[in-house]
């Protein structure tokens, strides 16, 4: 099972296996639907995620193109600073990805104790980003087994929803520390700490509108790597040219990991080609959405990758249903279950840097999924309402 059970996009598999695993659920499954007469997608096995597989990479290349700036140490401060904290955290995340939450509490001052109260809510404020950016690979996973969704309908969508996960972890983080003597670590607000993430995500939805035949998984891709090469003439290419040659070749076990979940869902397809799922044609209460973000969250909080629930799912459903609202599942899923997911690479990366227990980083998080899953319903059925009116 080492195939399903691994950690999410920074922090690869550092082996092959996943890859060999999914290969052998691409044969199971193969082996099923050829015993009902269907026929060998022999050209998805290899090319199902090769998009995402672009992606990545390109995405890869952004963290050479934020200024690391650095961060001044405030005794108290109160909610409003840690509110702007987290949500310039928050827009670094939704650009770099894991490279955001490195740069603001490695660039911090001050003694091990005060990082440590500002872990969560930046880790939150990480995760919230998978919610709406174009820039974070669960966007691509969801367009692609979401594929009648529509970028701008995710992103209204999953904005509101990251700006209520930032108010309620400010919120607990308050009535955690009612002593008001926790230090905050505030980020510099200033013209070049924002051009980099707003150009990007401006650019994005400018090239979208102006050339609409071209998926925005490459755009994307596409614009992550100009704006590196355009940024790179300030030292002469040298971290363009080094990442290329360094750090990209690295990416090997994160990209096999995507590959491999491509493979098996080309053998879910082959399956799923030869049984009878009309039924799925009459899926469109909100309780159905509801119960699959439960389920898949659930699977996400016990160790499986979410690319594997979600291109199983994908798979399954296709078209079925409201692809808005599928896609908007499959991001709240990916961005709850890298906060929660004790697996996660998230959780993992903040337990070999900064020290942390993995039970006590675990009960941080477990209140705030709770809560989450609570609102759910309330959640999904105001996506509902506004995709409504947006289609109307």
């Amino acid at each position: 099972m080492a195939g399903v059970f691994t950690i999410d996009q920074e922090t690869p598999p550092k082996s092959p296996q996943a890859f060999c695993n999914h290969c052998q659920y691409w044969h199971l499954t193969d082996w099923m639907g050829m015993r009902q007469g269907a026929a060998l997608p022999f050209d998805d096995i290899l090319s199902k995620n090769v998009p995402l597989l672009t992606l990545l990479v390109g995405i890869s290349y952004l963290r050479w193109v934020m200024p690391n700036g650095n961060l001044d140490r405030h005794q108290g401060g109160g909610a409003m600073r840690l509110l702007q904290s987290t949500m310039i955290a928050h827009l670094f995340a939704s650009v770099i990805n894991l490279s955001a939450i490195f740069i603001v509490i490695d660039g911090s001052h001050g003694c091990d104790a005060a990082r440590k109260h500002y872990i969560i809510p930046i880790a939150r404020a990480y995760g919230a980003a998978a919610f709406w950016s174009p820039f974070f690979v669960a966007m691509g996973v969801a367009l692609t087994y979401a594929p009648e969704a529509k970028v701008h309908h995710l992103m209204i969508l999953g904005i509101p929803t990251a700006l209520l996960t930032l108010l309620i972890t400010v919120l607990e983080h308050r009535l955690r520390h009612k002593e008001g003597n926790i230090s905050i670590l505030d980020y510099p607000v200033t013209l070049s700490t924002l051009m980099v993430p707003v150009t990007l995500i401006a650019g994005v939805l400018i090239v979208h509108i102006l050339a609409s035949g071209y998926p925005i998984i490459l755009i994307v891709a596409g614009l992550c790597v100009t704006i590196s090469v355009l940024d790179g003439f300030r030292d002469h290419h040298h971290s363009f040219v080094r990442h290329t040659h360094t750090f990209a070749p690295m990416m090997g076990g994160e990209l096999a990991l995507f590959l491999s979940a491509g493979i098996m869902a080309a053998g879910i397809q082959v399956v799923v080609g030869s049984t009878d799922i009309s039924f799925l044609g009459t899926i469109t209460g909100i309780s159905f959405y509801v119960t699959l973000f439960l389920m898949m969250l659930i699977a996400a909080m016990i160790g499986v990758h979410p690319v594997i629930s979600i291109s199983t799912v994908g798979t399954i459903l296709g078209t079925h249903g409201n692809n808005d609202l599928l896609g908007a599942v499959f991001l709240l899923v990916w961005g709850l279950g890298i906060i929660g997911g004790p697996l996660s690479g998230l959780n993992l990366s903040l337990q070999t840097r900064y020290g942390l227990e993995p039970l006590k980083l675990f009960k941080d998080q477990l209140p705030f999924i709770i809560v989450m899953m609570l609102l759910s319903p309330m959640i999904l059925k105001l996506y509902s309402l506004i995709l409504d009116f947006m289609n109307s």
